[in-house]
């Protein structure tokens, strides 16, 4: 997050490069919208190939924080275990 697009770009990358390798799922504000239960699907799936799965969100604005807040709710109530 910042005003720099390339600086942002730049450190995500190794953010994400740091974890490993993982599946990076990438999601648009207007993918979320369009299709609300998404988020949700990406962040509970399984890695096709171990580790786990980054989702990466772009294009998200301070109104957003609705839709993080809805998944840490879905979250918190999805069955333990699974």
């Amino acid at each position: 997050y910042g005003s720099d697009p390339g600086l942002v770009a730049e450190r995500m990358a190794l953010f994400i490069k740091s974890f490993g390798n993982n599946d990076v799922v990438t999601l648009q504000l207007d993918e979320i919208k369009n299709d609300p239960r998404r988020l949700f699907d990406e962040v509970s799936s399984i890695s096709l190939f171990g580790g786990n799965n980054i989702v990466r969100l772009l294009g998200m604005e301070d109104a957003s924080q609705a839709i993080i807040q809805q998944l840490i709710e879905l979250v918190d109530n999805y069955p333990k275990g699974n």
